[in-house]
C-alpha cells in the first residue's frame, strides 16, 4: 500500500509552516494510518512459517477493535473505504492469518449508507466467492431482484436456498411461484425436505385438496430427508390455529 506524503509550501514563514504542519497532522486519516499498520503487520506475518501465537495477530485484532468502535466512518473518504473492502474480500478476510472474525466485523462497519452497502455487495459478487453473502446484502438494502436472481439460479441440492425463495415469494404474495419452487425442491433437493413438505401440505390444507394432502403426507413419511415428527407437530399446531 503506498504511503502518502504531505506537501508543505516553503513560501510561508516559520509560524505559517508550523500551522500548516499542525493542520496536516490533524487531517491524516485514522483509517488510512490504521490500515497501513495492519498491512505492515500482515506483511511481517507473511514471512513466518507458522502464524500460531504470533504477536502480530493480536496487534491486528486490537487495531480492528479500535476501528470498529469508531463511529465516524462516514467522515472517511469513500474511495479509501472501498479500497479496504476490496482488499479484505480479495484476501478472504485474511483468514489464513487468523484475522477473519476481526476483518468480518470491520467490513460491516466501514459502510455507512445504503448505496455503500450495495457497492460492497457488488465487490463481493464480482469476487466470485461471496455471491451468497452479496445476495443477502443486496436484499437487505432494497435490491430484491439481485437476491431473487441469485436464489433462482442456485436451486441445487441444498434446502436452504429453496426455503429462502419460498419464504420470499410467500411474503410477496406470489403463491404460485412459491408452489413451483417447493415442487421443484421435492424433485431436486437432496437435503432436508421438511420445510418444503410443510409448505406444500399447508397449501393443500388451505385449498381443501384432501387427495393432494394425503399424497404429500404419504410421500413425506417415506422420505428419509423429511422429519415426519416435526411435520406432524407443525400441522397439528396449524390446524389448532
Amino acid at each position: 500500500m503506498r504511503k502518502g506524503t504531505v506537501m508543505i509550501r516553503k513560501t510561508c514563514g516559520r509560524e505559517c509552516m508550523g500551522r500548516t504542519q499542525e493542520r496536516s497532522q490533524k487531517e491524516v486519516s485514522m483509517l488510512a494510518s490504521s490500515w497501513k499498520q495492519i498491512g505492515d503487520l500482515l506483511e511481517q506475518l507473511s514471512y513466518e512459517p507458522y502464524i500460531d501465537d504470533q504477536v502480530e495477530i493480536e496487534e491486528v485484532w486490537d487495531i480492528c477493535a479500535a476501528l470498529i468502535k469508531n463511529d465516524e466512518f462516514e467522515k472517511e473518504d469513500w474511495e479509501l473505504r472501498k479500497t479496504i473492502l476490496s482488499d479484505i474480500i480479495k484476501n478472504d478476510y485474511y483468514d489464513e492469518y487468523g484475522c477473519c472474525d476481526s476483518m468480518l466485523e470491520l467490513s460491516k462497519r466501514i459502510c455507512t449508507k445504503p448505496e455503500e452497502f450495495l457497492l460492497f455487495a457488488e465487490i463481493m459478487e464480482q469476487s466470485g466467492y461471496y455471491k451468497k453473502e452479496a445476495a443477502y446484502l443486496y436484499y437487505q438494502h432494497g435490491r430484491d431482484d439481485k437476491y431473487v436472481s441469485y436464489l433462482e439460479t442456485n436451486l441445487g441440492k441444498q434446502s436452504e436456498t429453496y426455503v429462502a425463495l419460498i419464504e420470499y415469494y410467500k411474503e410477496h404474495n406470489c403463491f404460485d411461484e412459491a408452489r413451483r419452487v417447493a415442487e421443484q425442491g421435492l424433485e431436486k433437493c437432496k437435503d432436508d425436505l421438511t420445510d418444503i413438505f410443510i409448505h406444500l401440505l399447508v397449501e393443500a390444507k388451505k385449498d381443501k385438496d384432501e387427495d393432494k394432502y394425503k399424497k404429500l403426507y404419504t410421500s413425506a413419511k417415506r422420505r428419509r430427508a423429511a422429519d415426519i415428527f416435526r411435520i406432524d407437530k407443525f400441522m397439528l399446531e396449524f390446524e389448532d390455529f
